[in-house]
């Protein structure tokens, strides 16, 4: 059984309030939320979706929206990857998402780049495939950065980093990315996106508490209008296999 928790937020209008509130409580939120609103449905060929109801956008024509998706893999396996673009451009209804993080399980210093081009070459793919406008990835080390640069046919063009360790960037990292042209912003995401109450509570509304259960991967977008400045759409997706 492959139960899928699709989990959508209201729309907020004012980006300040993102910043307001850790990314582990949102998530909290959003998915109390949804099992809260979600009425109790059988499977559809052994997939489970557990969704709270959405709202169309406020902008239906896809010319200046921008949706960014940030996917947290539980392994390097690219089938992931494409799994999650596919299923977040279904659940926003966008033929395209503008923007693609990764935050694979680990990009520390001593990852070897070989574990990483599983997910690489999926990104790649789908930005070949032209549904994916760029790619980046999160937390990378320098030395585990500078390898996947410059081994990647499509290169990364974001480098996220934790609001913690912004200030311990090192020189040889600030300028490569000013030399080639890659954009480094800050995060605010906890190591550890998903806790035991968070799975728990999924289990229990779907009347499985004691399942065996993998998270497959989370990932958490935002739609926006790039005009105005507009949060038009943001929320999370959790996808489990699970047995009984």
């Amino acid at each position: 059984m492959r139960w899928t928790t699709c989990v959508a937020e209201t729309p907020v209008t004012d980006s300040s309030k993102l910043l307001l509130e850790p990314a582990i409580l949102a998530l909290k939120g959003c998915v109390k939320s949804a099992l809260n609103q979600w009425t109790k449905e059988e499977p559809t060929d052994g997939v489970l979706v557990v969704q709270g109801p959405r709202k169309p956008l406020l902008y239906s024509a896809s010319r200046g929206i921008s949706t960014t998706a940030k996917i947290f893999l539980c392994d390097n396996s690219g089938h992931s990857v494409i799994d999650a673009i596919h299923t977040v451009m279904k659940n926003v209804q966008r033929d395209c998402l503008e923007f693609v993080i990764v935050a694979p399980p680990d990009v520390s210093d001593d990852s070897p780049l070989q574990d990483l081009m599983p997910t690489w070459r999926a990104l790649e793919s789908a930005v070949q495939e032209g549904i994916v406008g760029h790619i980046g990835i999160a937390d990378a080390s320098y030395r585990l950065f500078t390898e996947l640069y410059e081994w990647a046919k499509v290169k990364p063009s974001t480098l996220q980093i934790n609001v913690d360790d912004c200030c311990t960037v090192s020189e040889e990292m600030t300028e490569f990315a000013r030399t080639h042209d890659v954009q480094v912003l800050t995060h605010s995401d906890d190591h550890e996106m998903l806790d035991e109450d968070v799975v728990s509570s999924i289990l229990s509304r779907v009347d499985n508490p004691n399942a065996n259960y993998r998270v497959q991967w989370l990932a958490r977008h935002r739609t926006i209008h790039t005009c105005f400045g507009l949060i038009l759409d943001k929320g999370y997706t959790i996808v489990m296999d699970c047995a009984d």
